[in-house]
């Protein structure tokens, strides 16, 4: 299999993507804060650049690239860029009907 280079924040979406899986590229400017919510199922937050401080159950973690955090199911998380803004991936279990 020959080696696939992807944008994972491009606009038009990732060919060959593993279609059981959601997957959200983000790009946060310096100190802006977004609400991220597990709804139904546990929610995967992988850091590529800067720093995310991620609030969860009482918590707070900064993850720097290279580092991920899991939002259980059913919960919600607080996420705050760094001084140099974050770049991180979200992804979660889509249903899959047989």
């Amino acid at each position: 299999m020959p080696i696939k280079f992807l944008d994972l924040l491009a606009d038009d979406g990732i060919p060959g993507l593993d279609p059981e899986f959601g997957l959200t590229g983000v790009r946060l400017d310096p100190g802006a804060v977004e609400a991220l919510v597990a709804a139904g199922d546990d929610l995967l937050v992988i850091v590529f650049g800067g720093e995310l401080t991620v609030e969860f159950d009482g918590k707070t973690e900064a993850l720097r690239p290279g580092m991920f955090a899991v939002v259980g199911a059913g919960s919600d998380a607080s996420l705050r860029a760094g001084s140099d803004g974050a770049t991180y991936l979200t992804s979660w279990p889509l249903q899959v009907q047989p």
